[in-house]
């Protein structure tokens, strides 16, 4: 699963930047002379920099949108409670954990 900006970045709302370093955990440190010609660029080219924007908020309404993620968390916490009641937990402490499910 993917967390922070790549979680709604891709090639129709933002612009590739090379990374100089890679760390065990994943994070990456991005190429800064690379980066600055990216923000220059975007500074000097407005409609460009306004597209790219747009395209970036309309990726994350529709990833982010409240409808998906309520579902998300209701699918989790279903997966959840059948877990839980694999383990052989007594019926009152679900109700009391989980009344509706």
């Amino acid at each position: 699963s993917q967390a922070g900006p790549t979680a709604f970045i891709d090639e129709s709302n933002s612009l590739p930047l090379p990374y100089t370093h890679l760390f065990p955990d994943g994070r990456c440190e991005p190429d800064g002379s690379t980066l600055e010609k990216l923000m220059l660029a975007l500074v000097d080219d407005r409609p460009r920099a306004r597209a790219l924007g747009r395209a970036a908020r309309r990726s994350v309404v529709r990833k982010f949108a409240p409808e998906l993620l309520a579902a998300q968390i209701e699918r989790r916490m279903r997966e959840a409670l059948g877990r839980f009641r694999l383990r052989g937990s007594s019926a009152g402490a679900r109700s009391r954990l989980l009344p509706n499910l």
